[in-house]
């Protein structure tokens, strides 16, 4: 019973990082310098590094690591 509570505060807890990090800021596009945020599953799913995720950008359609930014500007 402790085991599952413990897991299910864990699970929690990563969740609402996880939002919170991807709402805080944008991404700045290395090709045509567009700032996006990006939708929860990309989010999710895309390799990262501390401050860099290899994300789409929608507006020229590349694939490419695209920095984190504070502001959406």
């Amino acid at each position: 019973m402790v085991a599952l509570l413990c897991t299910s505060v864990f699970i929690v807890g990563v969740g609402v990082a996880v939002v919170l990090d991807r709402d805080a800021g944008s991404y700045e596009c290395p090709n045509c310098q567009t700032r996006f945020v990006p939708d929860m599953g990309a989010y999710i799913m895309a390799p990262h590094t501390i401050m860099k995720r290899k994300l789409t950008c929608p507006h020229c359609g590349e694939t490419h690591y695209c920095k984190k930014r504070m502001t959406r500007e």
